[in-house]
């Protein structure tokens, strides 16, 4: 299950794309965001796309070192 919808631009007036995604660890679904700076949905999904073991790598390391966030993985790409 993978969703792009875009993210209310923050005060700083920079557009950001918000890229959901799942994981599996074991049996279970890990549930992840993906922040991007890039202005649309279709270069975010393409990043997502291309760059999806190193995201899930990504991910992963986040759950052992800092855990989840409401219930989620939450990953930033700064610009």
């Amino acid at each position: 299950m993978i969703a792009i919808k875009p993210i209310p631009p923050p005060s700083r007036q920079s557009t950001s794309q918000c890229k959901s995604f799942e994981y599996m660890d074991g049996n279970r679904r890990v549930p992840c965001t993906l922040t991007t700076h890039f202005p649309t949905q279709d270069r975010a999904n393409r990043y997502f796309h291309t760059n999806r073991p190193f995201l899930e790598q990504m991910a992963r390391s986040k759950m052992t070192s800092v855990g989840l966030e409401d219930g989620k993985i939450r990953l930033d790409l700064l610009p």
